[in-house]
């Protein structure tokens, strides 16, 4: 009877630690293959000795030989499932072990939030009306136009509390919905008041219809996501790494600095990784020669815990990747428009940038893979 041991996602990401944990693994992976071999071997020859003692040809002596034989095998195949299962407890904690590696490096290299930080702050300023060239010679009227009438409408009211205390501008407009209606009912107002002035009422038509515009372009971003939602789950997320992290190298007897410390050459990287890859494997030997009833339940609780971060952050790294997919499907559909003409340039380098860093250390094609193995 076979029974699942345990199942350890590993994400497979070719270049730099990536491949190197696999190949370290590839040694306690051949010691499986050659004990489940051993395993297979031992079955068929005590089959074979089963056939032999129950067909009846076999007289008393040979039974005798035949059963302890059968025996002698019996116990060396309780030896091999043995093995077995320290081997596959052995390379799923050092597959664990090397992971928090792997994560590490990833949390270090893509820097979430910060890179995104800038390109939330590029996309709020396209976001922003007042950012348009088109204000610049059309504001100052506007502007005196809601000091004048502000006690006659409400909007225009609400208005007044974005002019700056020198009331030349319009402060700082946040950039959401809300805010952008009031604009937009404002502007309409403006335009209607104007209506046999030609130039304004052209200038602030168009104005106007610019202002729909950003507010369509503001409901698609607010779909997708925001910054602040962005950094809360990144903080979470890299509070339960690190508590994960600590709980496993302390039994492992392993520094965080060195844990933690940039592998800036491949030998170096290589000879850590062993070390590491040797530490785990100790580990789940004394577990078992400490506690020869119940090891595996601790070295379950710690592979649970890796592997639930591992999921998490394939799970984080591709709300981000589909978040970057949507922003550049929206940059492509408005950019074509006269109206947003070079407004993205910033944003468009601040997401290539992003996504470059995504496809060099965490492939937007990523799939996440799992070794599994099963116990006799």
């Amino acid at each position: 009877m076979k029974t699942l041991l345990i199942a350890l996602f590993v994400l497979m990401v070719s270049g730099g630690v990536w491949g190197q944990v696999d190949s370290l693994l590839v040694e306690s992976e051949q010691k499986i293959i050659k004990t489940d071999k051993n395993i297979d071997n031992l079955k068929e020859e005590i089959a074979l000795l089963n056939q032999e003692v129950s067909n009846g040809r076999q007289n008393d002596s040979e039974q005798i030989r035949s059963l302890q034989v059968r025996m002698s095998k019996m116990e060396d195949l309780q030896n091999e499932i043995e093995r077995r299962e320290l081997e596959v407890y052995t390379y799923n904690y050092q597959a664990a072990v090397l992971q928090l590696i792997k994560l590490n490096s990833l949390l270090n290299n893509l820097d979430l939030y910060e890179k995104t930080k800038s390109f939330y702050e590029d996309i709020n300023k396209i976001g922003n009306p007042l950012n348009d060239p088109k204000y610049e010679s059309w504001k100052q009227r506007f502007n005196e136009y809601i000091s004048a009438k502000k006690n006659q409408h409400p909007t225009l009211n609400v208005l007044q509390n974005f002019i700056h205390k020198d009331s030349s501008t319009i402060g700082m407009l946040i950039n959401n919905i809300p805010y952008m209606n009031v604009l937009s009912e404002g502007i309409s107002l403006f335009t209607q008041n104007y209506k046999k002035d030609k130039r304004i009422y052209k200038e602030s038509s168009e104005i106007l219809m610019l202002n729909v515009k950003l507010s369509s372009f503001n409901k698609e971003i607010e779909m997708i996501n925001n910054s602040e939602a962005l950094k809360v789950a990144i903080e979470n997320y890299t509070g339960i790494y690190n508590a994960v992290l600590d709980e496993n190298i302390e039994r492992l007897g392993e520094s965080k600095g060195r844990f933690t410390k940039p592998l800036y050459s491949a030998m170096e990287e290589s000879e850590y990784m062993n070390t590491l890859k040797l530490k785990a494997a100790q580990y789940v030997e004394n577990k078992r020669n400490d506690n020869i009833r119940n090891w595996k339940t601790e070295i379950n609780t710690l592979l649970n815990s890796v592997q639930k971060i591992n999921v998490d952050f394939a799970e984080l790294a591709l709300k981000v990747t589909n978040d970057l997919k949507a922003y550049q499907n929206i940059i492509n559909k408005y950019k074509q428009d006269l109206d947003f003409k070079g407004r993205f340039n910033d944003a468009e380098r601040s997401l290539e940038n992003i996504i470059s860093g995504f496809e060099k250390n965490f492939p937007i094609n990523n799939k996440i893979d799992y070794s599994l193995y099963l116990t006799p």
